[in-house]
């Protein structure tokens, strides 16, 4: 499955078609979703998920958590460098002269108003989860509002 999105992704950048590229999304959104229901099947219903179970959960969200923090520790390493070791590529000047800035009122005050109201929706349904014991109602809409934006 990851090897037919990679080739599909691929073909979309040489060829620009994306025929393949919808069925692997498709595909990998379908067993993504199959897997993740066996789970919560497997740990809700079937109470088959130990205490062994849940500490490699814990230490697998640990890895991924800190490999983003590694990930965006490069990235503000290599503006970093860059901005204050300007090289003879870019003549010593920083910001280079042909970069060009878009308007923040424009398209990246959208984003944040979109990450702003996902975050908030998210925490309405933390809320509604910590404090609600019968009514799984509103957690359902809130999660699913968040995950919808």
């Amino acid at each position: 499955n990851t090897n037919m999105f990679f080739m599909s992704m691929i073909k979309f950048m040489k060829y620009k078609t994306n025929t393949l590229l919808i069925f692997s999304l498709s595909t990998l959104a379908l067993s993504s979703l199959l897997w993740w229901s066996s789970v919560n099947r497997e740990s809700s219903i079937q109470g088959l998920h130990n205490k062994k179970t849940h500490t490699l959960f814990k230490a697998g969200m640990a890895l991924f958590i800190s490999s983003e923090v590694l990930l965006f520790t490069s990235m503000f390493w290599n503006f970093f460098h860059l901005s204050f070791e300007a090289s003879v590529a870019i003549y010593g000047n920083w910001p280079p002269n042909s970069l060009s800035f878009t308007n923040p009122y424009l398209l990246p005050i959208y984003g944040t108003i979109l990450l702003i109201s996902s975050s908030f929706m998210a925490s309405k349904a933390h809320q509604a989860t910590t404090t609600s014991t019968v009514n799984y109602c509103p957690i359902n809409k809130n999660l699913l509002k968040s995950v919808m934006l």
